[in-house]
């Protein structure tokens, strides 16, 4: 009689269980990464696009700020809508045209690509007097900041270098010991401690000319007015400081125009600090005016600011000797804008520039070759004068 044999395949039942619960978690790992990445690219897009909107939003706040700036009914509107500060600026100032003032939101796009996209700026404000003056000076280039405000005064802070210009919370004082030391451009930052090491950043040097000509601007008023310092980092305090050293009052001096020789425009020994925070300023310094600016004053007043060795952030404020603030008025208006993409919402906060920007001169003269001068203009005639022969020059190679 032959044996029979029962086989119940339980094993192999288990196995196939094992195998199939393993597949469905790998396989729902992977749709769960997958739809995780759609919704970060998703985010991604709609934020930079709320981020756009925003932007759009500063552009026609500048729009508005230019139009205010005419003399007919149309900047009589926009200046009210400035003056209200409200979320609806753009929509009350008319600049949209039959778009009602009421409207919460300005709609940028509503479709893209053939699907739906609902794009829009929710919120422009536009301060235009700004507590301080912000700006990145570029190396040896000259800026010209309006002094014009709403309050008088008579000390003017500047305060400059930032963690985004060193790139490290760590800075040195420059190469050299006294403010007098001028070191080549390429040897400004001090030489490194230790063999092999790179050397560490040091705050550039600043350049100050204070223009104050009163309410006329005549020749005269603006040769004794004109005024000039250099501030030179001489030494930085490794702790952090709130108020660095340097922050003491700092007098002008004339130009060198005016024939007294005590006036040399020997650079300023300023001290830095390290960073305490991300965003503050190493070296600070407040130059003390002879007199006082006042508020009609401020609309000839002007600073020319030049950094020198390195470019730099640079933050500009101006006070009263009796400790009242005075703010920019009409100088930097401020814009705090709001964009929305979908359900997705991003703030920015710009300055604006006004005016025309140009390249101001840096000298008198600048040439690529010799010059010949050998004349004299008086305030009746130019009056030649000879022994110069431009055939004679050398050209520079």
């Amino acid at each position: 009689m032959a044996k029979k044999e029962r086989q119940t395949g339980a094993v192999s039942l288990f196995a196939v269980i094992f195998a199939t619960l393993l597949l469905s978690i790998l396989v729902t790992g992977f749709v769960r990464l997958m739809i995780r990445d759609q919704q970060q690219a998703l985010n991604n897009d709609l934020s930079q696009s709320a981020y756009d909107a925003a932007l759009a939003g500063v552009e026609d706040a500048k729009r508005v700020v230019r139009l205010a700036a005419g003399e007919d009914t149309a900047a009589t509107v926009a200046q009210a809508a400035l003056d209200k500060g409200s979320c609806t600026t753009v929509q009350e100032s008319g600049l949209l045209g039959s778009l009602p003032s009421s409207t919460d939101e300005v709609k940028i796009m509503s479709s893209s690509a053939g699907e739906r996209f609902d794009q829009a700026y929710t919120c422009v404000k536009v301060l235009m007097d700004t507590p301080d003056y912000l700006y990145e000076a570029a190396e040896g280039k000259t800026w010209l900041i309006p002094l014009q405000t709403s309050d008088q005064f008579d000390k003017i802070t500047i305060q400059w270098y930032t963690q985004d210009d060193s790139r490290t919370s760590d800075i040195a004082r420059p190469s050299g010991t006294t403010a007098r030391d001028l070191p080549p451009f390429a040897d400004w930052d001090a030489a490194p401690t230790l063999p092999g090491t790179p050397a560490k950043p040091a705050p550039p040097m600043i350049r100050a000319q204070v223009i104050t000509p009163g309410t006329t601007i005549d020749l005269n008023t603006l040769n004794t007015t004109g005024q000039t310092v250099f501030l030179r980092p001489v030494s930085v305090s490794s702790t952090p400081l709130a108020t660095p050293p340097s922050s003491m009052d700092i007098p002008l001096s004339q130009r060198a125009t005016d024939g007294l020789t005590s006036r040399d425009n020997t650079p300023v020994a300023v001290t830095c600090a390290t960073f305490a925070v991300a965003g503050e300023y190493a070296c600070k310094a407040t130059l003390k005016l002879d007199n006082e600016v006042t508020v009609d004053a401020s609309r000839n007043a002007f600073l020319r600011l030049t950094s020198l060795y390195k470019p730099t952030h640079v933050r500009i404020t101006l006070s009263h000797s009796h400790g009242t603030d005075s703010a920019f008025s009409g100088v930097q208006p401020a814009v705090d804008s709001t964009g929305r993409a979908n359900n997705v919402f991003r703030r920015v906060e710009a300055r604006l520039q006004l005016g025309d920007s140009f390249a101001y001169p840096e000298g008198v003269v600048d040439l690529a070759g010799n010059i010949c001068k050998n004349f004299s203009v008086t305030d009746t005639a130019v009056i030649a004068a000879s022994g110069c022969d431009p055939a004679a020059i050398v050209p520079v190679p």
